[in-house]
């Protein structure tokens, strides 16, 4: 339970926020145009636990060409679980959709040569935000890997993709029964493959983002556990 504070403590500590916030984007300013050698110095934060977060903040101020030139680390960045993966995927998806599909395989492919589950459960779950024919390929790729884990891996994002039209299909047949509009984003983040899929919901519950109730880092066991369905705020007709 947090303390009463007086007033003045109150906007002493806001005031701080403001100020740090105010410096930090000046200074974030000032290294973008004055800086020479940004790119390498990047690249080394990106592969410093400490500093990564602060440098995939900065990659959405980088020109394409800029951005380009850090894709594989990036991509190797997004097959491993760590704290900032959400913001490596990110910076990922920033790219045009047509020039990540010419280059995520080339990029993903030494990382898979000698990988294991967590590589390719990573990887696919990057891939399913990208495109599915790209998760399709790594997943038959998984199904017919040597490493029963890997295998494993393969068979739930497999079993995701198949089930999906008729996962749609439940929720779909769920809500207008009851009478209520679903949204779009809902049905996008409803049956993940870390999940088994579960019976049909009760009733409606307010629309939670998988990504706000799932880390895609926890370890494997954690996640194959049964959950209920999260939709979209009931919108009536």
């Amino acid at each position: 339970m947090f303390q009463e504070q007086p007033r003045e403590n109150n906007t002493e500590l806001w005031h701080k926020v403001f100020e740090n916030e105010i410096d930090y984007i000046q200074s974030r300013q000032d290294f973008l145009n004055n800086c020479t050698d940004r790119i390498r110095l990047i690249k080394k934060a990106l592969h410093n636990p400490t500093e990564r977060g602060t440098a995939l903040r900065l990659i959405e101020y980088l020109n394409l060409e800029e951005r380009q030139s850090l894709f594989d680390d990036l991509v190797d960045l997004a097959s491993v679980s760590h704290s900032d993966i959400e913001l490596c995927r990110k910076a990922i998806l920033s790219f045009p959709k047509t020039w990540i599909l010419t280059n995520i395989e080339k990029s993903a492919e030494p990382l898979l040569q000698d990988g294991t589950d967590e590589e390719y459960r990573r990887l696919l779950e990057l891939y399913l935000e990208i495109d599915w024919e790209l998760t399709q390929r790594l997943a038959l790729r998984a199904l017919h890997h040597e490493d029963p884990d890997i295998r494993e891996a393969g068979e739930d994002f497999q079993n995701y993709l198949n089930n999906r039209p008729r996962t749609l299909a439940a929720i779909r047949t769920f809500h207008e029964h009851s009478g209520n509009r679903v949204i779009e984003e809902t049905l996008s983040y409803s049956c993940h493959p870390a999940f088994r899929f579960p019976r049909p919901p009760v009733s409606p519950a307010p629309f939670v983002s998988l990504s706000s109730l799932y880390h895609r880092s926890m370890p494997r066991d954690a996640v194959k556990t049964e959950f209920t369905y999260f939709t979209s705020t009931a919108v009536t007709h």
